[in-house]
């Protein structure tokens, strides 16, 4: 009996840790500011070089390790996809644009209203993982962890060789259905329908945790009239 309680607290206390550490590093935020847009700096400063002007209502992953480390400075250091929805994106970040924004020029998302059911719903449809057909690089001799799919690199490598994968994916926004091509889905082909919506004004924001621990990533679908607009990445670790 002591035994099984002390196996218990220990499972829960693992637990514990692995959902500190995955709220700990990394949150995902938009960009709102009242000029429409934010400039992405290379410093934490208004004078600072302008790497990139960011829209409104386009997703960053902020740091909140680095924000730890400089509990008083206002100025936050997040990373963005390269491109519109993170073709480029690898899991280490080493492939994001980083910089920094000031903390007055940013919202979390999940601090924005949750959008309603009858707004936005997406739906993966998901089958058995099948290693044929695809272009897969594995990180070891053993083939027990995959570096990239079909040229896209895996967000889910430290959890092993995936056991599902997502076969479509659609999306509908205020009664209009958009289809996900398959090159944005090699990255996260481990994911599930564990969708949480939020809305700013006329976007959407679909958001899912993938995994747990050493290979959490968050991901974030942005949609609007016209369709998706972004797909961004967050921390794999």
């Amino acid at each position: 009996m002591k035994k099984s309680l002390y196996t218990n607290l220990q499972v829960l206390f693992i637990t514990l840790i692995c959902l500190s550490v995955n709220t700990a590093f990394a949150q995902m935020a938009i960009v709102q500011s009242t000029d429409g847009y934010s400039n992405l700096r290379s410093a934490g400063s208004t004078n600072a070089k302008i790497i990139s002007p960011l829209q409104n209502n386009i997703v960053v992953l902020v740091d909140e390790l680095y924000a730890e480390e400089h509990p008083n400075d206002k100025w936050l250091k997040v990373y963005v996809g390269s491109d519109p929805y993170c073709l480029s994106c690898s899991s280490d970040l080493s492939k994001h644009k980083t910089g920094f924004i000031h903390e007055s020029q940013l919202r979390f998302i999940k601090d924005l209203k949750k959008a309603a059911s009858s707004d936005i719903k997406m739906i993966y449809t998901i089958s058995p993982f099948k290693a044929t057909g695809k272009q897969i690089k594995y990180v070891d001799n053993q083939k027990t962890v995959i570096a990239s799919i079909n040229g896209k690199s895996y967000f889910g490598a430290d959890c092993g060789i995936p056991k599902t994968e997502i076969q479509k994916v659609e999306a509908t926004v205020r009664g209009k259905k958009f289809n996900v091509p398959l090159d944005y889905i090699w990255s996260i082909i481990h994911a599930q329908n564990n969708f949480q919506y939020f809305q700013n004004g006329n976007n959407f924001f679909a958001i899912q945790s993938l995994g747990d621990g050493a290979c959490y990533t968050e991901v974030v679908w942005v949609f609007d009239a016209k369709g998706l607009k972004q797909r961004m990445l967050g921390w794999s670790y």
